[in-house]
């Protein structure tokens, strides 16, 4: 009976820990939520409030510079909303239009190369161009090798040699000592200056020799380069102290007390051991620059060998990475990239046709050409009034918008009015003028912006309040998502998507924005893809 209890016990903690863990892994599944990415309309909208104003004369210019190439009205023609005026020439625009279309058809075959994935005989080759660049390597791994072997065998020459010229050197030493140890016993026996001289000289010579006679053994028993190395830098040490001695002893036989003691051959004996001591310093000063010369040379054929593998290796692995993506299908992500690189494309082509309409100068109003400020031929500069009209609507809506508005607002963006006068009407009606000067309002730039009536209501009076929205861009069935699931950090816009079970972080870039927070996405999304909703 005790232990049933106990096992009922058991069940019921047992029981709680599902629930609590099912609660708990649910919570965990439930800390965010998904919308799926959309095409839709966005609208831009700039809004602001002005005054209704009397109808002014308007000043009409072009945004960019170019010639006139021909003009449609004179001064005093009464022209309609629409009617063409001035027109520049476009001629450069057609050539970048062209190329435009070009790169267009580029971005295109891009793509449907990429969702057609390579022929048979594309991946031939590029089987062919990674077994080239194998064989590539593999000449290139045993240049190295080559070049390393006849590299030590360079050098190995350069140290024997050096190990004949340590050899010479000690046989030039021994013959100084052995003409210097004569010249002694023969002439200075005496007990003077001068004999001690001549003593301490050969003596110091003597010593020399022995250095050298030790360095050498070590270098010839143990013919390391560092041995040889060492030999060489005390021998011409060692010679030139030798040489010095023999110098001062050579002098000393042309002291009053031995100059005519001294034989002349023995004079010309010692001038002879000079000679070759100083022979034999120029040689181990030759073969340490041989073997400098000599590692030098091999260094530089070494690295050149090894850039060379390094290289081959490069190829290789470029060819491998190309081969290794003819093969496997084509990613989503690289999918979105050539589609986004199509959609700049198409945009780009887009604004070459935007520019070319904008070209031709249109009149945004009704009304009368009062004067004309540019001949045919003549090149017009940027915001340069080239034309001026009368409205013929009495009034005007005169607005002061924002320097960060003002750039989206363009001439001829239909325009939605309500005013306080007429509660329970909506009006519509264009910009037809922007004052290219600013003025600074509370310490903020604003721009005057004119605002014609497509059908002015009557009773309208000046200095009545005007409520205006501005549709300054439309984009029709775009990819887009509300812009709180936007991330914005170190100048880059990032959303968090799901992708499989995990989630992945992308890169996108963004066009427009309407009044409902709904944001256009130009490249970074397929439009299939789920988004987290952060809480």
């Amino acid at each position: 009976m005790k232990k049933i209890k106990i096992l009922i016990i058991l069940l019921l903690i047992a029981t709680v820990i599902i629930a609590l863990y099912f609660k708990v892994l649910k919570k965990e599944k439930m800390e965010y939520s998904l919308i799926k990415v959309e095409r839709g309309n966005v609208i831009q909208k700039v809004s602001e409030s002005g005054k209704v104003e009397p109808g002014e004369e308007i000043k009409l210019s072009f945004r960019t510079s170019e010639k006139i190439e021909e003009i449609f009205v004179h001064v005093g023609e009464k022209v309609e909303a629409g009617t063409r005026l001035v027109k520049l020439n476009t001629s450069k625009l057609f050539s970048q239009l062209d190329e435009a279309k070009a790169a267009v058809e580029v971005a295109q075959a891009q793509l449907d190369k990429l969702l057609a994935g390579a022929s048979a005989e594309e991946i031939k080759v590029s089987e062919t161009t990674v077994t080239n660049a194998e064989n590539s390597l593999h000449s290139a791994k045993q240049n190295l090798e080559d070049v390393k072997v006849v590299a030590k065998e360079d050098l190995d020459d350069a140290y024997n040699d050096a190990l004949s010229v340590l050899d010479d050197a000690h046989l030039k030493s021994a013959n100084a000592f052995n003409v210097v140890k004569s010249v002694y016993i023969t002439y200075f026996l005496r007990a003077d200056q001068v004999t001690i001289t001549v003593k301490d000289n050969r003596d110091a010579i003597e010593r020399e020799l022995n250095k050298m006679e030790s360095f050498l053994d070590t270098a010839k028993n143990d013919s390391t380069t560092e041995n040889i190395d060492l030999a060489l830098k005390e021998t011409k040490t060692s010679l030139t102290n030798i040489f010095q001695a023999l110098v001062i002893i050579r002098q000393t036989c042309d002291d009053p007390l031995y100059r005519d003691a001294v034989s002349s051959t023995d004079k010309i004996s010692l001038d002879t051991q000079k000679t070759n001591i100083n022979t034999a310093i120029s040689n181990i000063i030759d073969s340490q620059q041989a073997i400098s010369s000599v590692e030098a040379t091999n260094n530089y054929n070494i690295d050149t060998a090894a850039a060379q593998v390094l290289s081959a290796e490069g190829v290789l692995n470029k060819a491998r990475d190309e081969l290794l993506k003819l093969k496997t299908p084509a990613r989503q992500e690289d999918v979105v990239f050539y589609q986004a690189k199509l959609q700049e494309a198409e945009a780009g082509v887009a604004a070459i046709e935007i520019q070319i309409k904008d070209a031709t100068l249109l009149s945004p109003i009704a009304g009368q050409v009062v004067e004309i400020h540019k001949r045919i031929g003549e090149t017009v500069q940027a915001a340069e009034a080239v034309i001026s009209l009368l409205p013929e609507n009495p009034f005007q809506v005169k607005v002061d918008i924002y320097e960060e508005d003002i750039v989206k607002v363009k001439i001829g963006d239909p325009v939605e009015i309500k005013m306080t006068a007429f509660p329970d009407e909506t009006f519509t009606g264009r910009v037809i003028f922007i004052d290219p000067a600013g003025k600074l309002i509370d310490g903020v730039v604003y721009y005057r912006t004119t605002i014609d009536f497509n059908e002015a209501p009557s009773g309208l009076k000046p200095a009545m309040t005007a409520d205006v929205v501005i549709k300054t861009a439309f984009r029709e069935n775009v990819l887009v998502i509300p812009e709180k699931v936007i991330s914005k950090k170190d100048g880059r816009m990032t959303v968090t998507i799901l992708k499989g079970k995990e989630l992945e972080e992308r890169e996108i870039t963004i066009g427009l924005k309407d009044s409902n927070s709904l944001v256009e996405v130009i490249s970074g999304l397929g439009g299939e893809e789920e988004i987290v909703v952060p809480k």
